[in-house]
């Protein structure tokens, strides 16, 4: 973790509950990553009952342990491990991960080559195949997409919370890292919806690469009740960062999409009645969120037309969508 360089220009920032069997392999994997300059390790402990504290303090005397006493949902605890980080580029990871030698030294290196990228993601194996990235499709919902072999950067609009380096000097320009009300999910979409529609680049490293067990942090939670809150914190990004007309249309696409759902896939049921419960939570509490999220401004300079073209468009009903309701 220490080596060479007095000044630290990285942070690795590790959100964990109740994660205790993961830290072993998980924090290994971040001590002991090659690269010739000082970094630094943090594990926020979002209130665990399963003596992770006492654990990663005892293991891992290095790592900069941060016990909260209650649990503020992975959006409130990376704040905090935003504020105690003393790096310039900020590597958020979940818990559930397992990194490579030389993971790090890839992932900034492509950061300081490419200033243009504010946000730079690490290829989450075995969830994407070889050359696959992620990216957001017509209903502004997370999409799987092909990339060309050669490239080492393959420019997304989506930065996925799993594992991403955020440039610090860049929050000021999106207003903030997570709003702490989301608790968790459709958090790291809003995060890259902002970035983008502020004119900062997201790219995925593929030589940057992670292993991702997935479920670390939020295996406690049902398909009805994530899938409530997803959908529920969707729409409030949308009203709270399009105009009017743009998030009435994005606004209908996502209708149309549980409708879909609905029609197509009666035995997702409890997928379905997550989403139909989160968008009549949002229904009923819109007008509270538009008081409360009017503060939370960006410095646009993408415009919105420019936005909905570049999303992935499926043949089908994704080719109907930009033709008659974006009409872009």
């Amino acid at each position: 973790m220490m080596a060479g360089k007095k000044v630290m220009r990285i942070s690795i920032i590790i959100i964990n509950w109740n994660g205790k069997k993961w830290l072993e392999t998980c924090l290994n994997s971040m001590v002991n990553q090659e690269i010739s300059e000082d970094y630094e390790v943090i594990v926020v402990d979002n209130g665990s009952s399963d003596d992770s504290v006492k654990y990663a303090r005892r293991e891992f005397p290095e790592v900069n342990v941060i016990s909260l006493d209650r649990n503020l949902g992975f959006a409130g605890a990376c704040n905090v491990g935003l504020n105690n980080a003393k790096g310039k580029h900020l590597v958020f990871v979940n818990n559930d991960t397992c990194a490579g030698k030389d993971w790090l030294k890839n992932l900034v290196q492509a950061a300081d080559q490419n200033p243009q990228f504010k946000i730079l993601c690490s290829i989450q194996q075995p969830g994407l195949k070889k050359d696959e990235v992620l990216t957001l499709d017509c209903f502004l919902r997370v999409d799987i997409i092909k990339s060309k072999p050669s490239d080492r950067i393959v420019e997304t609009l989506f930065a996925s919370g799993g594992c991403f380096l955020l440039r610090r000097d860049w929050i000021s320009h999106i207003g903030y890292l997570f709003d702490p009300s989301y608790f968790t999910f459709y958090e790291d979409t809003d995060l890259s919806l902002r970035s983008v529609l502020a004119g900062g680049k997201i790219g995925y490293v593929k030589d940057s690469v992670i292993w991702h067990y997935m479920g670390g942090s939020s295996s406690g939670y049902s398909r009805f009740w994530s899938n409530r809150i997803d959908t529920l914190n969707a729409f409030r990004s949308f009203q709270k960062l399009f105009s009017k007309e743009k998030y009435k249309k994005i606004f209908l696409a996502r209708i149309l999409y549980l409708l879909f759902r609905l029609a197509k896939r009666p035995w997702t049921f409890r997928e379905n009645m997550g989403m139909l419960a989160g968008f009549i939570d949002f229904l009923i509490y819109r007008k509270e969120f538009i008081k409360k999220d009017k503060k939370n401004g960006i410095k646009r300079t993408i415009d919105e037309d420019e936005f909905l073209r570049n999303l992935n468009y499926r043949p089908g009903i994704g080719w109907l969508l930009r033709r008659i309701v974006f009409q872009v």
